[in-house]
């Protein structure tokens, strides 16, 4: 074999995988870039949840779209102590922080105390002065009571921006095997709306599957919404899923939902 035929022989194969490479590359899907800041998002699952239940939308916003930086989970045992799992680094992009409850079947007041515990935490252990929260169902009701009482504590995070994803507001959408002081609920959310910060804003994210399920099977929509009567003097954005991509438990594993995530907390500009 001469010279230029062995050079043949070896280059082929090689211009050919990078060129496989390059057309590989090229076909994957592109997302649109994330405003970077280091305010951190809180992820709060809801009654009966537990690590999975925002894993994956935190996988998507870090690995799939590039919008933010998983961190650590905050474990937070039956008697309201907190413990870290990996580190919080403040330098990072779009810090991503799940809060898993071990008692994940506690009434409204309990959970908002281990909400209060985290809260404290963040402040004192990684000196976080202000904060995202994205929470689902009942979390979302117990942060609403978590802030109706601890909103203007100078030791914990304000909040700058709130995602509400199926998250009821109505006494009635409560199921009655937890013991959540239901009727206290709607009372708690207008004395929220009355002491919160104006600049808070917030995104309802609510489904509705058919006119027979009301709303997205567990909460109905009338529930879900009641936020834009209860926190109107807050900048308030809503977005209603429909179909059988609206019910409960579907509504964080859904693109348009991630899409509108994106371009409230970090402005995300839409495709």
């Amino acid at each position: 074999m001469n010279k230029r035929n062995w050079l043949s022989y070896c280059l082929i194969p090689v211009i050919t995988f990078a060129v496989m490479i390059s057309i590989l590359i090229a076909l994957q899907p592109s997302y649109p870039k994330a405003q970077s800041t280091q305010i951190p998002t809180l992820f709060i699952h809801g009654f009966n949840g537990n690590e999975r239940s925002f894993g994956g939308m935190i996988n998507r916003f870090n690995s799939k779209y590039g919008w933010g930086t998983t961190s650590q989970t905050l474990r937070v045992d039956t008697d309201g102590t907190v413990t870290p799992i990996g580190t919080y680094d403040k330098t990072a992009k779009n810090p991503l922080i799940n809060v898993i409850f071990v008692s994940n079947k506690e009434n409204l007041k309990t959970q908002a105390g281990y909400i209060k515990n985290v809260m404290t935490y963040l402040h004192k252990e990684d000196d976080i002065k202000k904060i995202n929260v994205v929470t689902h169902s009942m979390g979302g009701s117990s942060l609403t009571v978590y802030l109706a009482l601890n909103h203007d504590n100078k030791e914990r995070p304000t909040v700058n921006k709130l995602v509400y994803i199926g998250v009821p507001l109505s006494p009635t959408d409560y199921n009655k095997k937890i013991n959540n002081e239901e009727k206290a609920q709607r009372k708690i959310s207008q004395r929220m709306s009355e002491t919160l910060p104006k600049s808070t804003a917030f995104l309802i994210v609510a489904g509705y599957v058919d006119k027979e399920k009301g709303g997205d099977g567990s909460v109905t929509l009338e529930s879900a919404l009641l936020a834009e009567d209860i926190f109107k003097h807050n900048p308030l954005q809503t977005q209603i899923v429909k179909g059988s991509s609206g019910t409960h438990s579907g509504l964080h594993e859904n693109d348009s939902v991630d899409e509108r995530i994106g371009k409230f907390l970090w402005s995300v500009p839409t495709k």
